[in-house]
């Protein structure tokens, strides 16, 4: 038998050996159904369940295009860059023409780029190629122009994240619309803030902040050090004061855990100048990446004003009167500062009176107060 006639035998050998797909347990049990499924799970981050999900999908329908796809979303929100790029040339080798499977392909970039901390240069372009040739293949679908929003928002270009997440937003009633007005808010808010740095900008567009995170935009963009040495007569105002460095007269403080930590440093720095609300627990930790709450916000803010005005009475002001949230007793650590915070304009309760205070804080907020302090003690470093 020539080579020639083999082959096809061999092939069609080769096929019949693959994976047999499961038989469904409903007409609603389909690999679409279960992709679909795992990639909202995705989005929760639920991966355990979200794998089971595409696990299904591949187990009814082996070369269902869709398996790959949530796979390599998958293995990158796992920090599997490499294997997240096999699954998404695997999807496009089956498929080119599969829309989502593009749209994969910005994301993995997107998130790879920002593990390794890259520069826009290095990553946008692939990314936003992406996109587009996803928005060719489906121009109605809103998902495109929000994530090509999401990948210019990460490279820290608002104005053409904003145009983008626009074009998602009138895409009205869409899946997409509700997260595409969120991100639009906070970039907005960003803006608001008016971030002196491109650290205070990368803090300012986080939905939530560590512990570590806020002492960085407090030295950054407030200039603490700077100030705290202002108010306690010690270097003039707009000398300049390295990370680390303490304020003229402040005692120093220890945290026994920054370790290595990538914001030692600003910690330090932060500890030195004494303010209420920005100290180490009894135990001596400062819990750097513990992600911070409205309540911690609260009391750093009231411990910056207590440094900014003369009114040692603040600290007090607001204890054994009835509580003005609905979630927050007035016998509250937290609740004088809460108080003062919203009396001053710097935070707020919602709609329903509720301060939040284990909530989390985004980063535009707090930056938002600092400039609001700023312009009211019309402070300039």
């Amino acid at each position: 038998m020539s080579l020639r006639r083999f082959l096809p035998g061999l092939v069609v050998l080769l096929v019949g050996c693959g994976p047999k797909p499961l038989p469904p347990q409903s007409p609603l049990d389909t690999a679409p159904l279960h992709y679909r499924r795992g990639l909202a799970l995705l989005e929760e981050r639920q991966l355990e369940a979200a794998e089971r999900e595409f696990g299904r999908a591949r187990a009814l329908d082996p070369h269902f295009v869709g398996v790959s796809v949530g796979e390599a979303l998958l293995a990158a929100a796992r920090g599997d860059f490499d294997a997240a790029r096999r699954q998404v040339d695997v999807a496009l080798q089956r498929d080119n023409r599969y829309a989502p499977a593009w749209i994969a392909a910005g994301r993995v970039t997107m998130a790879a780029a920002a593990a390794r901390e890259q520069d826009p240069e290095q990553w946008l372009g692939e990314a936003t190629r992406a996109f587009r040739r996803a928005g060719e293949l489906a121009p109605d679908d809103p998902e495109v122009p929000y994530r090509l929003g999401r990948a210019y928002e990460q490279a820290l270009d608002l104005k053409q994240a904003e145009a983008a997440l626009a074009r998602a937003v009138e895409a009205n009633r869409s899946p997409w619309t509700e997260q595409a007005m969120a991100r639009l808010e906070r970039l907005q808010q960003a803006e608001r803030a008016t971030p002196g740095t491109r650290v205070g900008l990368r803090l300012a567009l986080k939905d939530t902040l560590t512990r570590a995170e806020l002492t960085v935009l407090l030295v950054e963009e407030l200039k603490l050090v700077q100030l705290v040495a202002q108010r306690r007569g010690g270097a003039a105002p707009g000398a300049f004061s390295a990370p680390g460095a303490a304020a003229p007269g402040a005692s120093p403080v220890v945290a026994t855990d920054l370790g290595s930590c990538w914001a030692a440093p600003w910690v330090r720095a932060a500890l030195a100048c004494g303010v209420t609300g920005l100290e180490t627990y009894p135990d001596s930790t400062f819990r750097p990446e513990q992600p911070l709450t409205r309540a911690d916000a609260a009391q750093a803010l009231q411990g910056l004003l207590l440094l900014l005005t003369p009114d040692a009475s603040l600290a007090t002001r607001y204890q054994g009167e009835a509580s003005r949230f609905t979630d927050l007793r007035a016998d509250s650590y937290a609740y004088n500062a809460a108080a003062l915070v919203t009396e001053r304009g710097l935070m707020a309760a919602d709609q329903q009176g509720r301060f939040r205070p284990q909530g989390p804080v985004a980063g535009a907020e707090v930056l938002l107060a600092v400039r609001l302090l700023q312009n009211a003690f019309r402070m300039e470093f």
